[in-house]
């Protein structure tokens, strides 16, 4: 993923026109939101200088996925937002968040229109469009004993956005 309001429009151009002929293929393209909120160009000297969203997951022919926490609530689950409060906790030392926004690119599809205040005013794409697990508190167990973060056993726990992005083409995808 990269950041929406640092990519160069060229190079945007070209990846939307290979987007497109993936999507007339008949395929349907999943694109992270990226980890750290609002807050995808990152920091700089410790302070945001951009608020931005993540691309290609702003681009409309994409079904941007952002990111949710899933909690145990008795013998279920409790799914929310995974989100971050300000710039510390989003940034990669910090804990993270879904990103999201409007696009400062791209103009709202028409399949965004009549969601309902207060996002019926953006005048931008709006990401993301759905949301799975991608929390790293409660993201999938894999084994990497090579991982410093990795347990006695060998296994570590993932997660953000690029963890929720193949979940959800995998469950679109059990549903066909």
């Amino acid at each position: 993923e990269l950041c929406e309001a640092a990519s160069d429009t060229t190079n945007l151009r070209y990846q939307n026109e290979a987007i497109d002929r993936v999507v007339a293929a008949g395929a349907t393209f999943f694109a992270s939101s990226g980890d750290d909120g609002i807050y995808d160009c990152g920091l700089a000297g410790g302070s945001q200088t951009q608020v931005t969203v993540a691309y290609p997951a702003s681009y409309p022919s994409a079904v941007a996925v952002g990111g949710t926490n899933l909690q145990a609530a008795g013998t279920s689950w409790a799914e929310t937002a995974w989100s971050c409060t300000d710039q510390t906790t989003c940034a990669p030392s910090g804990t993270g968040g879904s990103g999201g926004g409007e696009s400062a690119y791209f103009a709202k599809p028409s399949y965004q229109t009549d969601l309902g205040a207060p996002y019926d005013s953006a005048a931008g794409r709006l990401v993301p469009d759905i949301a799975v697990d991608g929390d790293s508190d409660t993201g999938f167990l894999v084994y990497a004993p090579d991982d410093p973060n990795a347990n006695s056993s060998g296994y570590t726990q993932i997660g953000g956005t690029s963890l929720s992005s193949p979940i959800a083409a995998a469950t679109f995808t059990a549903m066909l």
